[in-house]
């Protein structure tokens, strides 16, 4: 399923860095903040986040172990927020 693209637009226009990614940690959608910053292509979406992100597959393998807890987990390292819920 593919957000609304008013969702898409909104979020494209956020100032902060986005990436959303599914439970298997393949990358969902990036924004166009994440985009220029690390200077990534349209081609992101359906690729693994460690391919992009390495210092991020840590955390994610860790968040995604704990998908199941009753609470979001903060997870902050190399400048990285990870939210899972």
């Amino acid at each position: 399923m593919h957000a609304p693209v008013f969702l898409t637009d909104l979020v494209d226009s956020l100032t902060h860095g986005l990436v959303a990614v599914d439970l298997d940690g393949v990358v969902m959608h990036v924004n166009r903040t994440t985009r220029e910053l690390f200077g990534l292509g349209e081609n992101v979406n359906g690729r693994p986040c460690a391919e992009f992100f390495p210092a991020l597959a840590p955390l994610l393998a860790q968040c995604l172990e704990n998908k199941d807890a009753e609470h979001n987990h903060s997870l902050v390292e190399h400048g990285f927020r990870l939210f899972c819920d």
